[in-house]
């Protein structure tokens, strides 16, 4: 089981999943109806879809919820930029992280946005094929050798966590290069 390193901030997914939970529950008193009551079984069956339907909406809103924004697993970096897929990037090829500042993107149509608190992580200028990838803007950006991700949708950024991440990102890499002299030397 990955290592969770930065967690999602779960508040704006919190009103769709308390709207999901309200249409579950009305859907199923729908389908249930009261004692005693005549409703149609065609009315019954749709509250009954409907409360299925948020449910599998409710579902999906907790799976999105509980996805860790940055994770590792065993040598690797889990990077959650998309709400489907995690990039997989070497530890070996992450030098740092940083703190940094960047537009909210909490509305598509607005111009100007508020700003947010960042995690910049710096790939090395070596790993070449890790300098761009496609990925969700309202969650991040990855160009030029950098991961950012956004602050509107991580636990709250700030100094303190910046260096608990590098502080655990250079114990794994020592674990790791030690673990690769003593292989080396063993042979």
């Amino acid at each position: 089981m990955p290592e969770v390193w930065i967690r999602t901030n779960i508040r704006p997914f919190l009103p769709a999943a308390a709207l999901c939970a309200l249409i579950v529950s009305m859907g199923a008193a729908v389908a249930a109806g009261a004692p005693g009551d005549a409703l149609p079984v065609w009315l019954r069956w749709v509250g009954g879809v409907i409360a299925c339907a948020a449910l599998v909406g409710l579902c999906g809103l907790g799976w999105l919820m509980r996805r860790p924004r940055l994770s590792r697993d065993d040598d690797h970096l889990l990077v959650q930029l998309q709400h489907a897929r995690r990039e997989r990037v070497p530890l070996a090829a992450v030098e740092c992280f940083l703190l940094g500042s960047g537009p909210a993107y909490l509305s598509r149509y607005r111009e100007k946005d508020g700003q947010v608190s960042t995690i910049v992580v710096r790939l090395s200028p070596k790993a070449e094929e890790l300098a761009r990838r496609d990925v969700d803007p309202r969650l991040g950006a990855w160009c030029d050798g950098h991961i950012t991700l956004r602050g509107t949708w991580c636990e709250p950024i700030d100094l303190d966590l910046v260096k608990r991440l590098n502080k655990r990102l250079g114990e794994v890499q020592r674990q790791f290069s030690a673990a690769s002299h003593n292989k080396v030397n063993a042979e």
